[in-house]
C-alpha cells in the first residue's frame, strides 16, 4: 500500500524541505538581529543546519550510503576479513550509540541558557546523523529490522528516518515562529509620554 514511499525521491524532498525551513529561520533571526542587538540569536546555526540537510539530500539522491557500504564490503572481501566483519560492525554501532548518548548529555549539561533554543535541533540532527552512520555500518541484525521489515509496505528504516526528518521540520518551524520581533512602540503611548 505505502511501498511507493520507499523510494529515495520522497526522502530527498523531505531533506530539501527541512533545509529550506532552516535557511528561512536563519534569515529571520538575521533580520531580528539587525533590528536589535539580539546576542542570544545565532542565525549561522540555521545556515549550517541547512547545509547539512542539503548534503544529506545529495547523499540520498546519489545513493552514496549504499555505494560506501558496497565499497567497504568489497574491501573486506579483498582483504580477507569479510567473515569476521560482524564483530567490528557491533563495536562501531555500540561506539556510535555511546557517543550519541554522551553528546546528548553534554549538550543538555553544557549549552548555556541563552542558547537553549538550539538544543532540540542539535539533538534531532545528531540523532539523524547517528542513525545514518548505524545504517551505513550495515550490521545484519540492524539491516534486517530496517530494510526487511515493513508496516503496510513501508520499510521500518524509512519510517524511522521520515519521523526524524519530520521532527526536525517541526522543531525548526517552532523555532522560526518563536523568534521575538522587536516590539514597536504604540503611537498613543509615545504621545502620552511626551505630553
Amino acid at each position: 500500500m505505502l511501498e511507493a514511499f520507499n523510494t529515495n525521491t520522497w526522502m530527498v524532498a523531505a531533506y530539501i524541505v527541512v533545509a529550506a525551513l532552516a535557511c528561512l529561520t536563519g534569515l529571520r533571526e538575521q533580520s531580528v538581529q539587525r533590528t536589535r542587538h539580539a546576542t542570544e540569536l545565532l542565525p549561522v546555526f540555521w545556515f549550517l543546519t541547512s547545509a547539512l540537510f542539503i548534503s544529506m539530500a545529495i547523499a540520498h539522491a546519489g545513493e552514496l550510503g549504499g555505494a560506501a557500504a558496497d565499497y567497504a564490503r568489497s574491501g573486506a572481501y579483498a582483504d580477507g576479513w569479510y567473515e569476521s566483519r560482524r564483530s567490528i560492525q557491533v563495536v562501531v554501532v555500540a561506539v556510535v550509540a555511546v557517543l550519541w548518548a554522551l553528546a546528548t548529555l553534554v549538550a543538555l549539561w553544557r549549552i548555556p541558557e541563552r542558547r537553549r533554543r538550539y538544543l532540540p535541533m542539535t539533538i534531532a540532527t545528531t540523532t539523524l546523523m547517528c542513525f545514518s552512520v548505524i545504517r551505513l555500518v550495515s550490521l545484519h541484525h540492524v539491516d534486517t529490522l530496517l530494510y526487511r521489515r515493513s508496516i503496510e509496505g513501508l520499510r521500518i528504516g524509512v519510517i524511522v528516518e521520515f519521523f526524524l526528518v519530520t521532527l526536525a521540520a517541526v522543531i525548526i518551524d517552532w523555532a522560526r515562529r518563536h523568534v521575538r520581533r522587536t516590539p514597536q512602540p504604540q503611537p498613543g503611548l509615545v504621545e502620552s509620554r511626551s505630553a
